[in-house]
């Protein structure tokens, strides 16, 4: 079968299963599959291709009809410009989650020292921690998650992306434990979602993305309020703390941090207008 043909049955069983960019992810799962870059598919419509090789796409569209996210299909995702493996032990990395490395990296230029030391909480993939890293040479970033699995993947991107003499990961349950030294700056993108709303999300995050990733306990505060409790011990004089948040999240996260001790409590907006990041400062 050549791959015009190929690329035309897969996209029509995608868009019949409501999958919102059809064409685009027929052809991604062709081109991964095939092992061809991007565009291979435009620029060799009559390539043909194996029997073998056919029955595997077909198998592959067959999951991505069934919301299987493509990122866990490929093992790819690109954040902050940056290659990173993702598989369904770790959430995928969001666009909206740039938002918060980005703010990071410019409140770690006032930093009166040149070294940074910043944990990520929640690590994951470790998208948050090993991008500062890499686009801050001089941060050297600790990652900790509760799954053991996710750490091992995170060591993986930080070799991948070149920093992992700089970043640590470590399994770590925030809720019963704290790292044993102090940081400069403290980031995390914690679960935040209530139960109800998971029952809502798309399928595609609903039923293959970890829960407990996802779930931030009965009023989505969990996290927020058992890092805040504990920040403040974890970050040196001056320390500064970023959340990502949910879009209505704003003034319960804010009013945790003011209430636990932290100044400088602000709230930063993503692309489209929506409140993502908060940050504050720990005091003397």
């Amino acid at each position: 079968m050549v791959v015009r043909e190929l690329l035309s049955i897969s996209a029509k069983q995608l868009k019949e299963a409501d999958i919102a960019q059809p064409v685009l992810d027929a052809r991604l799962i062709i081109e991964h599959t095939l092992g061809q870059g991007e565009l291979f598919v435009v620029k060799n419509p009559f390539f043909d291709v194996s029997e073998l090789d056919v029955a595997i796409i077909l198998e592959k569209i067959k999951m991505r009809a069934n919301h299987m996210p493509l990122s866990y299909m490929t093992n790819s995702r690109e954040f902050m410009s940056l290659p990173f493996y993702v598989d369904e032990n770790v959430l995928i990395p969001r666009p909206d989650s740039e938002c918060l490395v980005e703010n990071v990296l410019e409140l770690l230029k006032t930093r009166p020292i040149k070294k940074r030391f910043i944990l990520d909480i929640g690590t994951g993939s470790g998208a948050l921690a090993i991008s500062a890293a890499y686009y801050d040479s001089d941060v050297s970033a600790d990652g900790i998650d509760i799954s053991s699995e996710a750490v091992e993947i995170a060591k993986k991107n930080a070799e991948q992306n070149g920093v992992l003499t700089r970043c640590n990961f470590f399994i770590c349950d925030i809720l019963k434990d704290s790292p044993p030294k102090k940081y400069d700056f403290i980031l995390s993108n914690p679960p935040y979602i209530k139960p109800e709303v998971i029952e809502t999300l798309e399928a595609d995050v609903r039923d293959y993305e970890p829960m407990g990733a996802l779930c931030g306990g009965e009023d989505g505060l969990l996290f927020y309020r058992e890092i805040t409790k504990k920040a403040y011990d974890m970050l040196t004089e001056d320390g500064m703390i970023a959340f990502e948040i949910g879009y209505d999240q704003k003034e319960d996260v804010m009013g945790l941090l003011r209430n636990e001790g932290f100044t400088d409590v602000v709230c930063l907006e993503d692309l489209a207008g929506n409140p993502r990041v908060v940050t504050a400062k720990r005091t003397c």
